[in-house]
């Protein structure tokens, strides 16, 4: 997988990964944590996840972090989560919650 890394500071690097038409994702490295940015389509997210364990020789973090409701952010994030486990934390806009509850109907 081609890889660019955007930022390297101190302590944090900042990289992209699966960078194509349909889903880009960012990995922020800091040296005690680990967060991505997006999770792009499903087979981005088995990109990200063999990227991490096997180019940079980590655990899976507890923490993603996602840009915006579109699907080519977050059609991965299931998919995701099932991998990296049960205490995964994801985050999203306060807004979010109506429709991943129910309370909000999504528009077509």
């Amino acid at each position: 997988m081609k890889t660019k890394v955007l930022q390297e500071e101190q302590n944090t690097t900042v990289r992209c990964l699966h960078d194509t038409v349909l889903s880009r994702i960012y990995i922020i490295e800091g040296t005690d944590s680990l967060m991505a940015v997006d999770v792009g389509s499903h087979g981005a997210a088995n990109d990200t996840v063999e990227y991490i364990r096997r180019r940079l020789k980590r655990d899976i973090s507890d923490l993603r972090y996602i840009t915006h409701f579109h699907i080519d952010h977050i059609g991965g994030i299931g998919h995701l989560i099932e991998m990296c486990g049960p205490l995964t934390k994801v985050l999203f806009n306060y807004g979010v919650k109506d429709y991943l509850s129910g309370k909000k109907k999504f528009h077509s």
